[in-house]
């Protein structure tokens, strides 16, 4: 027996030897990262402000960031800042304005990411009004929302071109601004040229546009993405994930203006399709403008705009820019 077991370990060792080295065994995938989930609030209806984020969406770059997006849109523009600011949704789009407002209030509201980089509001009159400059408003009517920040800007443009607004007389028509241009009920309204500016012109109108940042009023960065100092101290990487994939649809809108209209198209489709083309066009060229990159802010500019806001009474303290805002989740 025991020259049997010896023979069959024998037998047993030579075959070990004789069989190939097994193969390597590769290293097991890495798992997939659990999706952050967050929710952002929309500042207005759906439109090309907002194409980096259906385009992102679409292309599947959320979900390859492993983040979740949930976007709502709201009944009050304002509801996006009050939403973040409270603490029940994570992110949303406001603008330069409203946050430095919000600062003041002691909201902890902070900008993640410029949507885009400069003013783009403008005044607007028909053509044939004799209307082609601040100065040219002295006498004319104008047609305001009642928002606060209307008559101090408008004093500010003014005055840089030598005018006086008490020349002016101030209509509050609320949110009737251009049907109150169209009716003749005013003369000059301030308004978005590359939305509402097309969408009028689209409808057989011709209109004169002068930009409001080429006449003193501090330039600032019309919308912005806001978080809260609660999110980014206790969900950075889901900002992170989010702004990442973002930035990347925006730079996708860029160069691609055309695809970019059609995505959103896709994701909204009751707007008017040659509206969202001729807007795009415009705003695929303001999303970076001169900036090295898509989303990135400056201490400069919030800080001009914040004094600027202080010196009109639009705040009531002075606010710390460098909490206002933060580049530090741009990829």
């Amino acid at each position: 027996m025991s020259s049997l077991r010896t023979f069959l370990t024998l037998v047993t060792l030579a075959a070990l030897a004789c069989a190939p080295a097994a193969a390597p065994t590769s290293p097991p995938p890495s798992p997939t990262p659990v999706p952050e989930k967050v929710t952002l609030v929309l500042d207005w209806f759906p439109n090309t402000n907002h194409s980096g984020l259906y385009i992102a969406r679409e292309k599947g770059w959320f979900a390859e960031a492993g983040v979740e997006v949930e976007i709502q849109q709201p009944s009050d523009p304002s509801a996006s800042i009050k939403l973040v600011g409270a603490g029940q949704a994570e992110l949303g789009i406001s603008y330069q304005p409203a946050v430095e407002i919000a600062r003041a209030q002691d909201v902890p509201v902070v900008s993640v990411a410029a949507l885009l980089q400069h003013n783009t509001a403008a005044y607007a009159a028909k053509e044939g009004r004799r209307v082609s400059r601040p100065k040219d408003f002295e006498g004319k009517r104008f047609g305001t929302s009642g928002l606060a920040q209307i008559e101090p800007t408008l004093r500010t443009v003014m005055q840089c071109d030598g005018a006086t607004i008490q020349r002016v007389e101030m209509i509050n028509v609320g949110q009737r601004l251009s049907p109150s241009l169209l009716a003749d009920q005013v003369d000059v309204v301030s308004m978005l040229p590359a939305w509402e500016g097309i969408d009028l012109e689209l409808k057989g109108n011709r209109l004169v546009f002068i930009p409001q940042r080429e006449w003193c009023v501090p330039d600032l960065y019309t919308i912005v993405f806001i978080s809260s100092e609660q999110t980014i101290a206790g969900r950075p990487e889901a900002l992170r994930r989010f702004v990442a994939a973002t930035s990347r649809g925006y730079e996708y809108a860029v160069s691609n203006p055309t695809e970019a209209a059609d995505i959103l198209l896709r994701a909204a489709p009751d707007l008017d399709k040659e509206l969202v083309r001729r807007s795009q066009a415009v705003l695929s060229t303001q999303y970076r403008a001169d900036a090295p990159k898509w989303g990135i802010q400056t201490a400069e500019k919030w800080q001009k705009h914040a004094d600027w806001m202080l010196e009109n009474k639009l705040i009531a303290k002075a606010i710390d820019v460098n909490r206002a805002f933060t580049n530090a989740f741009l990829p």
